[in-house]
């Protein structure tokens, strides 16, 4: 029986270390948690829609905006160490707008190839990313294949870079009492027209930070970039006001309805709804600056989810060894006392 008596006396410390242990995992959560919800609310609304679009990008495997996502965020991107500078970043991710109507019209007049597109300052720079062998094929050992094929998602296909300094810029004026720096373009109409909302290229907004970015020129994203990517491209509030404009477009025009019409004479008909569209910034695009402070906040909320996932695990795996102690304790419980009982029985000579 004292051997029963040791194994549950041992059992009745594990159980109760066990119970110690979930106690402190349960510390640990509430605590984890409570830093989880602090770091939200000091990260608010600032990186909603920017951090919803980046992490669409990421999910897009296979291409190259993806991995230099990914690599951006660990903080291990650097093209040829002098070129770290000189990306400046996806497309959809540069600048944002007021509404999820332009947000979607533009992306998808943009196309996802467009929305995808990497974004350097120089050639030098583009040309990192990419080298060939002596037949023409791609190096996968080198760039961005190389850091591709590190983080298991090989890029699968055809990907565009633009080159600020070798895009030919906007040569009007800029209106500069405007913080936005927006370009000075000429009204297409002799009077005003229904629906018009302006300039494509006007309408995204920049952050102070890519405001700043310049061509060894001195031309912003806007005269360089935006104007690439959307020239004189006009915006309507429907498709009867698009067409009821028709004669004042020079490089095509949208339609919050979902409109387009694509240079002279092409109409892009149907419907689509882009996975990749600009962030939605309703109000001073400054609150969604990508700013040091917030990345970091962001990665650390990320950081502190794991662990909580991970104490999660270690709560579950301490409940569960805990109900196997007590079973088990039970168990050489009911057999403590059935040899209890069977020892307080007399014996046959003292019943006689």
């Amino acid at each position: 029986m004292k051997k029963v008596s040791d194994e549950i006396e041992t059992i009745d410390s594990n159980i109760h270390s066990e119970e110690e242990f979930i106690k402190f995992l349960d510390s640990h959560k509430k605590s984890v948690a409570n830093r989880i919800a602090t770091l939200k609310d000091e990260i608010g609304h600032r990186i909603g829609e920017k951090e919803l679009t980046r992490q669409k990008i990421e999910e897009n495997v296979g291409t190259a905006a993806a991995v230099l996502c990914n690599l951006t965020n660990r903080k291990r991107y650097e093209p040829g160490r002098c070129f770290k500078d000189e990306v400046v970043g996806i497309v959809a991710l540069l600048g944002t707008v007021n509404n999820r109507e332009l947000s979607r019209m533009l992306s998808v007049y943009l196309g996802e190839d467009n929305m995808l597109a990497v974004v350097c300052k120089t050639l030098d720079a583009a040309n990192y990313f990419e080298k060939y062998d002596t037949d023409g094929n791609v190096d996968i050992h080198f760039g961005i294949h190389q850091e591709a094929a590190n983080l298991g998602v090989p890029i699968s296909r055809r990907f565009p870079i633009i080159c600020l300094d070798e895009i030919r810029p906007y040569n009007g004026s800029l209106v500069w009492n405007t913080r936005q720096k927006k370009l000075n373009l000429p009204s297409p109409h002799s009077e005003t027209c229904k629906g018009f909302h302006g300039f494509a290229v006007n309408l995204i907004n920049l952050s102070a930070e890519n405001l700043e970015i310049t061509t060894s020129r001195g031309h912003g994203l806007r005269e360089t970039l935006l104007y690439r990517l959307f020239g004189e491209l006009q915006v309507y509030e429907t498709r009867n006001d698009m067409r009821q404009a028709m004669p004042h477009l020079r490089n095509g025009a949208i339609s919050l309805d979902g409109g387009i019409i694509k240079g002279d004479g092409m109409l892009l008909l149907g419907y689509s709804d882009p996975e990749i569209t600009f962030p939605i910034m309703p109000d001073a695009p400054d609150i969604l600056e990508d700013s040091e402070d917030v990345f970091f906040k962001v990665k650390k909320m990320n950081a502190e989810k794991n662990v909580l996932e991970t104490v999660e695990n270690k709560i579950r795996k301490a409940e569960e060894k805990w109900q196997k102690l007590v079973m088990k304790r039970n168990k050489k419980k009911r057999k403590f006392d059935e040899m209890a009982g069977v020892m307080s029985q007399p014996s046959g000579s003292q019943l006689e």
